[in-house]
């Protein structure tokens, strides 16, 4: 996040150390929070992201096992490609 979290937590009234552990996912926020976080940071941090965080191995787990599946069918894995199975579509 581009703004120092001190100054966020101040502006959302919440301690510094919370905020951290809402960002790390270690503690969810209210619903409210979680919009309050969003709207502050410009949609920088989304509401999502802090409600259901995804931790980094969950997301490196989740493309090596989309490309494995593309490498066994003999698709080559393009960066188009890349895109298109991580919007989903």
């Amino acid at each position: 996040m581009g703004l120092k979290q001190k100054v966020v937590a101040e502006n959302l009234g919440i301690s510094t150390s919370y905020l951290s552990e809402i960002l790390t996912g270690k503690k969810k926020p209210t619903i409210e929070l979680a919009q309050r976080i969003e709207e502050y940071t410009n949609n920088e941090v989304r509401r999502l992201d802090v409600l259901y965080p995804v931790k980094k191995q969950q997301t490196e787990d989740i493309l090596e096992q989309q490309s494995n599946m593309f490498i066994s069918r003999g698709t080559p894995l393009t960066p188009e490609l890349c895109k298109k199975v991580l919007s989903g579509n």
